[in-house]
């Protein structure tokens, strides 16, 4: 076990010197929940949900830091018994995005992901890429992930957020209908033809920042897990430029109780 250590920080150490910039994991942690109340502590087995997350976030390569950001002093003092590092934020935040952006804003950081707590299987590998699309796309303030359908049930499955890119790889189109809409089909085409979009956001801190600065642009992000946005809706004026890349492995999805 502590061989396998050694090997990991090996790992990160390797990678964080191939670049220079600060990237750093925050998972948004709200007690309270409409379902489930105290989900992210849920402890079915022996570890909080949250916990699985955060440890999670500490296996990518590329992470600086990654830190719990909650409103409730039943998280805080739980993340406390596990070691996790956690701040406390307002509890009037309508958003994760707005939890998020009051616990990175006097932190020293250039890119910051946004790990949804209910993510205990997230896949390390796949918050290095998409930290590394805005490491490695100057041009671009926000990306995502998406990855391949297993089965047209899936894609006509309206818990599951669908997108639309452009021939470049930057994310056009949001929505939990079906797009692109198959006529001949009935709807539902070759699942092959459809990508789904992971939760999983990187930001760049300036961007982060400006979006509270627009609250009809925080509205209309608010949509694309609610309904559907077109991504070109702030594109001018407010400096977007999202990128987005398609993992080749299958989508794990994330606990939803």
């Amino acid at each position: 076990m502590l061989g396998q250590w050694f090997h990991l920080k090996k790992q990160k150490i390797a990678a964080r010197e191939k670049r220079i910039v600060k990237i750093i994991v925050v998972i948004p942690a709200r007690y309270g929940s409409s379902r489930f109340a105290g989900k992210v502590l849920a402890k079915e087995t022996g570890k909080y949900l949250v916990q699985h997350t955060y440890e999670r976030a500490l296996c990518a390569k590329t992470v600086d830091q990654a830190l719990i950001a909650t409103d409730d002093q039943c998280v805080m003092d739980a993340c406390a018994e596990f070691g996790g590092a956690c701040v406390m934020t307002s509890a009037a935040h309508q958003s994760g995005t707005d939890r998020i952006a009051e616990a990175v804003a006097k932190l020293d950081v250039d890119i910051i992901v946004n790990l949804q707590a209910d993510e205990p299987e997230i896949d390390p590998d796949y918050i290095d890429q998409v930290a590394g699309l805005l490491a490695d796309n100057p041009d671009a303030n926000m990306a995502t992930l998406l990855a391949p359908f297993e089965s047209a049930d899936d894609v006509a499955n309206s818990n599951i957020v669908k997108c639309i890119t452009d021939t470049t790889g930057r994310a056009i189109y949001f929505s939990r209908s079906v797009i692109p809409y198959d006529r001949q089909a009935d709807g539902v085409g070759d699942s092959g033809n459809y990508k789904r979009h992971l939760g999983i956001y990187a930001y760049r801190k300036q961007f982060l920042m400006g979006i509270l600065a627009s609250v009809m642009l925080i509205l209309v992000f608010s949509i694309a897990l609610a309904d559907s946005v077109t991504v070109d809706t702030f594109n001018d004026g407010n400096g977007f430029g999202g990128s987005a890349s398609v993992c080749d492995e299958p989508a794990i999805d994330g606990c939803d109780f």
